[in-house]
Order: C-alpha cells, then sequence, then structure tokens
C-alpha cells in the first residue's frame, strides 16, 4: 500500500485467500496453472473504479503488485504474478467470492516457499539494446 498511485487515487484492494476451500475455488477453476496448486495463500488483487484518474489505474496496480513481488522475495518468499483479464477470469472470481461489480478483480499472487534454495538469486537482465538516449 505504499506504493506510487496517479494522483495517489491508490485504486487497490486485496482479498488474501489462505483457507483450503478458498484455495481450492482457484485451484479447480484453474488447474493448469501449476503454481497454483501447492501455495499457502494467494492475494487477489482488485481494482477500485471510482478512482478520479481512471486510466493511471493499471499503472498504479502495476507499481503495487511489483512492491508486493519485491517484499515477498525479500522475506524468503516466492510470488508469481498471474494476470486476470476482462471476462471469464474476472467473472470467474467475483462470483466465487462476491466482489462487488463495481470493483475489479486485477491479478492472483500466488505467495509460497521457493522449492529450490536459489529461487530469488538475482538474475541480470540487463540488455543495454533496449536502452535508447534522447531518440530512438
Amino acid at each position: 500500500m505504499q506504493s506510487p498511485s496517479g494522483m495517489n487515487q491508490q485504486p487497490w484492494e486485496f482479498l488474501v485467500l489462505n483457507d483450503k476451500e478458498a484455495l481450492d475455488k482457484i485451484r479447480n477453476h484453474f488447474p493448469n496453472a501449476k503454481m497454483l496448486q501447492e501455495v499457502p495463500l494467494m492475494i487477489v488483487v482488485l481494482e477500485k473504479t471510482d478512482s478520479q484518474v481512471p486510466y493511471f489505474s493499471h499503472q498504479s496496480l502495476g507499481a503495487c503488485i511489483e512492491n508486493l513481488l519485491l517484499e515477498a522475495a525479500d522475506i524468503g518468499l516466492g510470488a508469481c504474478w498471474i494476470g486476470v483479464a476482462i471476462g471469464e477470469r474476472e467473472d470467474f472470481l467475483r462470483d466465487a467470492f462476491g466482489v462487488p461489480q463495481d470493483i475489479n478483480p486485477f491479478a492472483i499472487i500466488a505467495v509460497g516457499y521457493p522449492k529450490e534454495a536459489d529461487a530469488n538469486k538475482f538474475v541480470d537482465r540487463y540488455d543495454a539494446s533496449k536502452v535508447h538516449y534522447n531518440n530512438y
């Protein structure tokens, strides 16, 4: 919740799923999402639609999720961002968990314990060819 957001609107709410019944609803609906099958916690990031600057909401939610992922890694947890597209996934989450119509499910964050000891090891992905100065 410390993330920057457009005009400080903070367009997020969170649905924390940590009991077996709630987790199983997601697992059963997304059987091919292997990372969801074993995690003890999922966070559904929700988008409030009453923002004065709705065109900034997705950027704000992206910053919020990135902070969540970084914090999870910092405390030794593994986390994975699963996008929720408008349509079937969004409708399923809304119906399964009683999310109001003026709140949009935006992403599911699977949180668990990495199986490999070096799962959170830094990987340098810097690519100088993708950085442009003053002109493309």
